[in-house]
């Protein structure tokens, strides 16, 4: 079989082709993506994905989340709670044998011919070599790197063998990548291709915590001055990001939400030894203005990538949306109306990228093997300078 590997800073996807046909293999708790988190107890045992993510609100010092922002950088991931110290290609190589034992429990332990693992669009060097070493770590030798707005494209155009002219949006957890890319029955080429590598809905969690939860902290407690830099509290900045995370999700289909944890949860008193807690009303409204300037930005990068290449908005047919945050119908409405362009929303946002690639995977010339047969042969995308091949 072939793979693709959507491997995300908030969440993880692994689909195969298998005789042709594409298939996402999900985790055991039957969602169908995977929390790119990773739970440590004191006695070494490990959980992961949403198992992981659950044990967050309740240990934050015990998890390690976040780590792909961390790829091509010598920043360790610390685990208070158990003394551990890690690499990003380590906990990267975690979730990816995750993923992989996902695939082996569905499949009966097929062979693997190849596999493809996305990177975001501004990935440089080091981030793409420490990308490298994690699939290898993870057990990976038939593997090969391939850009996420790329994957998109082929699972959003190829399959259905549509031409256009078409810009993939693409808001994840951690980036923001996008590309421009012409498509004639099914075949792409990418035009154009950009990204910002530090924004995402990670950020969008921070201005939330930054904007909303800080100030109603420090008028309904007895807060020392700057606490956020004190180490006493960083356990209840880690819980208020993930509070806040669940509160953005659910303002997108909710004018109103609740940024909440409880006095168990955050087990913290206050200078005048009052039990903390959080409960912290937020509007849809309120978390639309934060994020206006940074959804300008993609747009504005997005405006400087058609005009470097000569595109007006009627030349572009649709967007297509991807990634979780790329979900909330403030981006969709500014992008859209500020570009000018249709939007296209028959695509899943979570899994396009993995499927993609599975793809990709499967018309690749995995030394001299053969292409998957029920992979239309056009489809097949260049590999400079798209692909960073395991050397």
């Amino acid at each position: 079989m072939y793979l693709g590997i959507d491997l995300g800073t908030s969440n993880s996807v692994i689909a195969g082709i298998i005789d042709g046909d594409v298939k996402i293999f999900r985790p055991v708790d039957g969602g169908e993506v995977l929390p790119s988190v990773i739970f440590f107890d004191k006695r070494g045992h490990r959980l992961y994905g949403r198992r992981a993510y659950d044990q967050a609100m309740l240990q934050p010092d015990a998890v390690a989340m976040g780590f792909k922002r961390l790829m091509g950088t010598a920043t360790p991931i610390q685990i208070p709670a158990t003394g551990m110290t890690l690499t990003s290609e380590e906990c990267t190589a975690e979730i990816l044998r995750q993923l992989l034992g996902q695939a082996a429990t569905e499949t009966g332990n097929a062979p693997i011919h190849g596999a493809v693992v996305t990177i975001p669009a501004a990935f440089n060097q080091l981030q793409r070599e420490a990308t490298m070493r994690a699939a290898t770590l993870a057990g990976l030798s038939n593997v090969t790197l391939l850009q996420e707005p790329i994957a998109a494209a082929m699972s959003a155009l190829g399959a259905q063998r549509r031409s256009g002219q078409y810009l993939i949006y693409d808001l994840g957890g951690g980036t923001f990548d996008l590309a421009l890319v012409d498509a004639v029955e099914g075949k792409i080429n990418v035009v154009a291709h950009q990204g910002i590598n530090m924004l995402g809905g990670r950020d969008f969690d921070r201005m939330l915590v930054n904007e909303i939860v800080r100030p109603w902290l420090v008028t309904n407690f007895d807060m020392p001055e700057n606490f956020q830099r004190d180490k006493q509290y960083h356990r209840l900045i880690r819980i208020a990001h993930l509070a806040a995370e669940k509160a953005k999700i659910d303002l997108s289909t909710l004018e109103q939400a609740v940024i909440f944890a409880s006095s168990d949860e955050v087990r913290l008193t206050d200078n005048s030894g009052a039990d903390i807690f959080l409960e912290v009303s937020v509007t849809r409204k309120q978390y639309e203005d934060l994020i206006r300037e940074p959804i300008m930005q993609t747009i504005e990068l997005t405006r400087q990538v058609m005009e470097e290449n000569n595109y007006k908005h009627e030349d572009v047919d649709k967007i297509i949306f991807i990634g979780g945050p790329s979900r909330t119908p403030l981006i969709r409405q500014m992008v859209a109306g500020e570009l000018g362009v249709q939007t296209d929303l028959k695509v899943d946002p979570l899994t396009s990228v993995a499927i993609g690639a599975a793809h990709y995977a499967a018309t690749y010339q995995w030394g001299g093997q053969t292409p998957q047969p029920g992979v239309p042969a056009e489809a097949r995308p260049r590999t400079p300078p798209d692909v960073v091949p395991d050397e």
